[in-house]
C-alpha cells in the first residue's frame, strides 16, 4: 500500500513524497505511453492515449488516488511536479490548436482548460468510487475534440461505443451505462457548437 504521509506519516519529507509521486507517475506513464506513441494522427493518438491512461488508472486504483487526489496535499515540491505533468498533458493537445485557421484561433489556454476539466471528472469518479474510469473515455474525448474539430467530430466521439475505443469493461450487463452507446454522461444529449 502506498502511504505518503497520511495519518501515519510514512513518507514525511518533501523529497520522499516527490520520489513517491515520480515513481507513481512513471508507472502509469509506462502503461499509457506505448498506446499513444503507436497511434497515427492527433485524434487517434489522443484517443489511444486517453483510453490507455484511464485503463492504467483503473488497474492501479491506489496509484490513481495517490497521483490524482492525495498528491495535492504532499507539499510544494509535489505540487510543482504535478503542474509539470499536467502541462505535459496539455502540450500533447497543442499541435491541433495551431492547425486551425487564423480567423478561428482558440485561446492559448484551451489545452490547459481541457486537461483541468478532464482531471476534475476523473477525480470526482475516483472519490465516489463510481465505476471504471475507462467509462469516461467517450465523454472526455467529446469534450477534448469539440474545440479543435467541431461539433460533428465531438458527437461521433460521444457516440463511439467503448468497444471501438478499445476499452472493454468486464462484468457489465447489457443494460449497464457505457455499453454500446450508453455512458456516464448522457449520450442522449447532443453536442452544441
Amino acid at each position: 500500500m502506498l502511504d505518503v504521509g497520511g495519518s501515519s506519516g510514512a513518507l514525511s519529507s518533501g523529497e520522499e513524497r516527490l520520489a513517491a509521486f515520480d515513481a507513481v507517475a512513471r508507472e502509469i506513464a509506462a502503461l499509457a505511453m506505448p498506446a499513444y506513441r503507436a497511434a497515427d494522427g492527433w485524434l487517434e493518438r489522443t484517443r489511444a492515449g486517453l483510453v490507455a491512461l484511464l485503463r492504467a488508472l483503473d488497474e492501479r486504483p491506489e496509484a490513481a488516488r495517490a497521483l490524482l487526489i492525495d498528491s495535492i496535499a504532499w507539499g510544494p515540491e509535489v505540487l510543482e511536479r504535478r503542474g509539470e505533468l499536467l502541462e505535459a498533458l496539455a502540450q500533447a493537445l497543442e499541435p491541433r490548436r495551431g492547425e486551425r485557421e487564423p480567423t478561428d484561433q482558440l485561446p492559448e489556454t484551451t489545452a490547459e482548460n481541457l486537461v483541468g476539466a478532464s482531471l476534475s471528472w476523473i477525480q470526482k469518479r475516483l472519490r465516489a468510487e463510481g465505476g471504471p474510469l475507462v467509462e469516461l473515455a467517450a465523454s472526455l474525448m467529446c469534450m477534448i475534440v469539440h474545440p479543435y474539430l467541431g461539433s460533428e467530430a465531438a458527437q461521433r466521439e460521444l457516440e463511439r461505443p467503448l468497444t471501438e475505443l478499445g476499452a472493454e469493461v468486464a462484468g457489465r450487463g447489457a443494460d449497464a451505462p457505457g455499453r454500446e452507446g450508453g455512458g456516464p454522461v448522457s449520450r442522449a444529449s447532443s453536442v452544441r457548437s
